[in-house]
């Protein structure tokens, strides 16, 4: 997915991915849960969010949150699968979306 993006990009000469590169269907061809898909969508609509306020706006959003240990899974995942970029303080971590 992100190789399609970088290759769109790289034919127009921008050394940058903008998100109109990025195939139309990357979090539905990503193989996400209804969970993480949830989590997604809050991501993107904070562009930029800390671990724990993520995890308190998805389980006010769903009504049978999956656990702490899950959730942290969960942002492993959606990290491999470059869906979002995890940035670390410490012990703490924020979550963006990287397109």
């Amino acid at each position: 997915m992100l190789r399609t993006a970088a290759s769109v990009a790289k034919s127009e000469n921008r050394s940058m991915v903008k998100k109109e590169d990025m195939p139309n269907n990357i979090v539905e061809n990503s193989k996400l849960s209804d969970d993480q898909r949830i989590i997604y969508e809050i991501i993107e609509e904070r562009r930029k969010i800390n671990s724990s306020e993520l995890y308190r706006e998805y389980c006010r959003r769903v009504k049978n949150p999956v656990s702490d240990r899950a959730y942290r899974n969960y942002m492993k995942k959606m990290a491999r699968l470059g869906l979002v970029e995890e940035k670390r303080y410490g012990r703490w971590r924020k979550y963006e979306i990287i397109i």
